[in-house]
This record gives C-alpha cells, sequence and structure tokens, in this order.
C-alpha cells in the first residue's frame, strides 16, 4: 500500500515535533494548575475554600479541553503508541531518524549506531509513519 505524499508529511512532521510538544503539553499543564491554585475568589457569605476549589478546577479543566491541548494531547499519545510497537533496536532507528535534529530527518546513511541496512530502516520508518497516521485519523486503510 502507497502512502500518499502530503499524508506523508503530515505524519513525518508529527513524528518530528514529538519532543518539543511532550514539553510544550507538560509546561501547559503545569501552568494551568499552578495559575488556578494561585487565584483568590471572593465568595462572599459562602466558604471561601469550596467556591476556591470549584473554580480552580473547572478553569483548569477548560484551559486543558482545548482544542489545541486536545490536538497536541491526541499526537502525544499517537507517537507513544505507536513507539511502543517496536523492539529496541528498531526505537533506536526511530529516535536516529527524527527526534536528533527537530528540523529534518537524518539521513539513513549517517544513521550507524544500528545494525540495519538502508532498506530495513526505510521500512522501519514506514511503518511508524503508517502506524501514527492510522491512529490520528490521517490514514484510513487498514
Amino acid at each position: 500500500m502507497k502512502i500518499p505524499k502530503d499524508s506523508w508529511n503530515i505524519c513525518e512532521k508529527i513524528i518530528r515535533r514529538y519532543p518539543a510538544n511532550v514539553k510544550q503539553y507538560q509546561l501547559l499543564v503545569e501552568e494551568a494548575m499552578t495559575k488556578t491554585n494561585s487565584t483568590n475568589f471572593s465568595g462572599g457569605d459562602k466558604n471561601e475554600e469550596t467556591i476556591h476549589y470549584q473554580s480552580s478546577t473547572e478553569a483548569a479543566a477548560i484551559k486543558l479541553t482545548s482544542e489545541y491541548c486536545e490536538r497536541i494531547r491526541r499526537e502525544i499519545t499517537a507517537v507513544e503508541e505507536s513507539y511502543e510497537n517496536f523492539r529496541p533496536e528498531e526505537q533506536a532507528v526511530i529516535k536516529e531518524r527524527f527526534w536528533i535534529d527537530p528540523n529534518r530527518n537524518t539521513p539513513f546513511l549517517k544513521i550507524i549506531d544500528t545494525n540495519y541496512s538502508e532498506r530495513q530502516m526505510r521500512r522501519i520508518c514506514r511503518r511508524m509513519i503508517l502506524y501514527v497516521g492510522r491512529r490520528i485519523g490521517e490514514i484510513n486503510t487498514w
């Protein structure tokens, strides 16, 4: 099965952005929790702790369920689940190929730490792109 070029590029970028997305998502979660916990709400004659707890929880939930956070979370889980399907030697190829340089893929001939041929490395990377594409819904064929 041939993967369309547009889908290939989208999946490749998602895989390449994975380390940055993880850091960014952790910062968003941390920021949502710290901002909402430090906010003061005046509750009048009601119990101030109860209002503070409900308001901060609601604010954190709203911030973490935005479209942007949901997209990042979906991409992270798709890459992590796909990555777990590979053996450790294959994971090393994926790590070298996609995550060493965030701006471009490492050429196969420069990946020398593995015992795979160029053809085998291409197949491994193709499977990774296929798995990620299926999980995010970019590639619909099984």
